[in-house]
């Protein structure tokens, strides 16, 4: 009984482990395109990093957006009034 339980366990494992993990070799044309990414190539790593840098303006801008939920370039409407449609 055991046996069986590890022989279903293992069984369903495979149905959800990748391909790569499964066979030693692709097992379609499709999947040679890219069996060997991941190792070969340096999957998603850039070759020159350019961070995002913020001026003065664009910080004090995007803070303000955080604390007030509004853009600091908006028109102000006066209390109450509703906007037109």
């Amino acid at each position: 009984m055991k046996k069986d339980t590890e022989d279903l366990r293992n069984k369903l494992d495979t149905l959800t482990m990748l391909p790569k993990k499964k066979y030693t070799y692709s097992m379609t044309s499709a999947q040679e395109y890219g069996w060997d990414m991941d190792t070969d190539m340096g999957t998603y790593k850039p070759k020159y990093e350019f961070n995002k840098k913020m001026c003065n303006e664009t910080k004090y801008a995007s803070d303000y957006v955080t604390m007030t939920k509004r853009s600091p370039y908006a028109a102000r409407r006066p209390e109450g009034q509703q906007p037109s449609k």
